[in-house]
């Protein structure tokens, strides 16, 4: 952005309530450059004493969201849209927002609870020095099922200089199905345990095919190219040592002239031939150090032997893995979606995908048209595209060798795409199977496009529906002044028992709300937490503490089949340490998560 006008030493030719409008819709760098125009942009933008700067700097990293988590912008919906920044300046009364935004940036962590099974919650019980007996469900003799309060994750530890305060700083957490996806300020993208799949395929490529995968290639070329032996003169198999002093004899192919040979010392076992590759899948799969729990999550883009075609053991270019910088993530059961920076759409969709696949949209053109939310749901996955609307998917094309962009068998959802006033949409969530809820403006019909049609329904509330949120068995609406549940059963929204989601503390209402499987989180605008639903197999995803002390000592909850589960039925309140409040949550599957500040 550039500004040209003579300058004033008292004022700007612009009048101070357009300036501070337009600061929504600069970048960080257009602010900066601003600052430097005059001596009033200076003073009003000015990194060591501006609090309208630093307040807007918040806004800007930590409250600019690309996912279904909220709403679009409009006058009723700011309390849902900026309610990070709202707790900390109502928590921090005596902060400035340069302070603010220096606790946001250092002294948020992340902290997890719930299932503890292939380490989704970003650690296990062995390597989580802050983790306590107390804190841990046991299910059956001596097995450990889960962790029942919220718990610290060991993570990025910050450098004497700062130098890596970005990457140490957490912007945004989803939940998926069995893991976490962890995106940091900058714009790293991190996934929590073994698998974030759990064994099942998301949307990935049509009929269950396969995408081109460069190290089963390598591999292939490896084992065809060594010595082979025959053994009583009927068989051939390849071998990578030598076998009992038995003559080697080349029964196999020519060795590729481009792959690297193993040296062969007679009497000896030669190298292994793998060592190259493993090597190099352990270059780009990389976790943090001192947790092996947490992995670095790379989109195929930056790695060239995805595209190479001498089929060559290649190294990595560690700049260019770089190179990609994320700014949303959202997760499904097993899969989720991330966007970069240049609007850019990758997926991890298979069981075996490590590597996320750029997403192409046939017949749009995203320059023109580009992706302003993702969205994750069961099964499935969802863009809004401007001047398009809802994209839908399920299915892509498998990738081949050389290729890098996929492109999606998507569906538009008709009349979605209006930009005026009442039509517009304001908010939107995923279910199963291309199933999608949304609002418009207008605020009184619940819409729903569900098996290629859309019908809506009349929501009689008092106050006009502003923002929604969805799970496995329950819907979400948000008013202006409360929150209303709507149990799902089967495919049916039961609209006849719309139920209003009550809080014991009357002054306090809730501002964003995640789920699980069959559990819910929420957040309040005084940085409270409270849990509900079902806690399965003792997995402790509720956070309220031990199982005896939710249904004996707090009677908050009950056991179901057998002492296996319990049920809450009403948001009860979550126990932070002292001078803690949160500021953001994430649920799927049977655990949750929270970002916590603690001064």
């Amino acid at each position: 952005m550039s500004i040209n006008h003579e300058e004033n030493e008292d004022n700007s030719l612009l009048n101070p309530d357009i300036i501070q409008a337009a600061l929504p819709f600069l970048s960080p760098t257009d602010l900066k450059n601003l600052s430097l125009t005059n001596k009033y942009f200076n003073k009003l933008l000015n990194y060591s004493s501006s609090d309208t700067l630093w307040h807007e700097l918040y806004h800007k990293v930590y409250n600019t969201r690309y996912t279904d988590d909220e709403p679009f912008q409009t006058a009723l919906t700011n309390e849902y849209r900026n309610y990070p920044s709202m707790i900390m300046a109502g928590k921090f009364t005596d902060c400035s927002w340069h302070d603010i935004f220096k606790l946001r940036s250092k002294n948020t962590h992340m902290y997890t609870w719930g299932c503890l099974k292939h380490g989704r919650l970003g650690y296990d019980v062995g390597s989580n020095p802050k983790l306590t007996e107390d804190q841990l469900n046991q299910s059956g003799f001596r097995v450990k099922s889960g962790v029942n309060q919220p718990v610290m994750v060991p993570w990025i530890t910050i450098n004497e200089d700062n130098s890596n305060l970005n990457d140490f700083s957490v912007a945004e957490v989803s939940g998926g199905g069995f893991s976490f996806q962890i995106l940091t300020k900058s714009g790293k993208l991190f996934s929590t345990g073994s698998t974030f799949s759990g064994g099942y395929n998301g949307p990935g490529p049509i009929n269950d095919e396969i995408d081109y995968n460069p190290f089963r290639s390598l591999i292939e070329n490896l084992e065809n190219s060594l010595p082979r032996i025959r053994i009583g003169g009927r068989m051939d198999i390849n071998t990578t040592g030598v076998m009992g002093g038995r003559a080697m004899r080349n029964f196999g192919p020519t060795p590729a002239s481009n792959v690297p040979q193993p040296t062969v010392i007679p009497g000896q076992p030669h190298s292994d031939i793998y060592s190259g590759l493993m090597e190099l899948e352990k270059t780009t799969n990389t976790t943090l150090d001192g947790n092996s729990n947490i992995r670095r999550m790379f989109p195929r883009n930056v790695f060239d032997f995805y595209t190479d075609t001498s089929n060559k053991v290649t190294r990595v270019n560690e700049k260019k893995m770089e190179s990609v910088r994320f700014v949303a993530v959202s997760s499904g059961r097993s899969h989720f979606l991330a966007l970069d920076e240049n609007n850019k759409l990758y997926s991890w969709d298979t069981k075996d995908l490590d590597h996320g696949v750029q997403l192409g949209f046939k017949d749009i053109d995203l320059n023109e048209h580009p992706i302003i939310k993702i969205s994750c749901g069961w099964n499935f996955s969802c863009a809004y595209i401007y001047n398009i609307g809802l994209v839908v998917w399920k299915a892509r094309e498998a990738l081949k060798k050389g290729q890098l962009i996929s492109n999606v068998d998507y569906e538009i959802i008709p009349n979605t795409s209006d930009n005026c006033a009442e039509n517009k949409i304001l908010d939107f969530t995923c279910l199963k199977d291309n199933r999608v809820l949304f609002i418009t403006n207008k605020g009184d019909k619940l819409f729903d496009y569900f098996n290629g049609e859309i019908t809506s329904s009349p929501v009689h509330l008092d106050n006009n529906i502003i923002k929604i949120s969805s799970c496995f068995s329950s819907l979400v609406l948000f008013t202006t002044a409360q929150c209303f549940k709507i149990d799902i059963r089967g495919s049916i929204l039961d609209f006849d028992n719309i139920m209003p989601i009550q809080l014991d503390d009357t002054d306090d209402t809730i501002v964003s709300l995640a789920s699980g499987d069959f559990h819910s989180l929420a957040l309040t605008q005084k940085g409270n937490l409270y849990s509900w639903g079902l806690e399965s197999q003792l997995s402790g995803c509720l956070g309220l503490g031990l199982p005896d002390s939710i249904v004996q000592e707090e009677r908050v909850g009950i056991y179901e089949n057998n002492g296996r589960n319990i049920r809450v039925l009403n948001p009860s309140k979550i126990k932070l340490e002292d001078d803690c409040v949160a500021i953001a949550v994430a649920a799927g599957g049977w655990q949750s998560s929270a970002l916590i500040v603690k001064k």
